[in-house]
């Protein structure tokens, strides 16, 4: 995951807000060793900004992406995933800091299909 050509081609370019969250939640999914796309703490209610990120995150290749959040605003973003047919296909866990003792976080897991 970690030399994705979609989203390396991205790096420094102008994009929309869907596509910039589909950029960051790549590199968070990077950042925390897993094999897809994590995006977090990232309220999308706009249905284009929703359709901008789940097209880029199909054509980088994901059939899967994770959301990982803690507001309550993330219920929209949730409903619109399922809206455009993404399925919550179950939980993940990651570790999501290790400061001082590994700390982990659950949160939902998105497919295509």
């Amino acid at each position: 995951m970690k030399n994705n050509k979609f989203f390396k081609a991205l790096k420094g370019k102008t994009a929309t807000v869907g596509v910039r969250n589909a950029y960051y939640a790549w590199d968070y999914g990077v950042s925390k060793n897993l094999d897809f796309p994590l995006l977090s703490n990232v309220s999308m209610n706009d249905d284009a900004v929703v359709a901008d990120f789940l097209t880029a995150i199909e054509q980088a290749g994901f059939d899967k992406f994770g959301l990982y959040g803690t507001s309550t605003a993330d219920l929209a973003t949730v409903i619109s995933f399922i809206k455009t047919g993404w399925k919550v296909a179950g939980i993940f866990k990651f570790e999501f800091s290790n400061v001082i003792k590994p700390e982990f976080r659950e949160g939902l897991l998105f497919t295509k299909n």
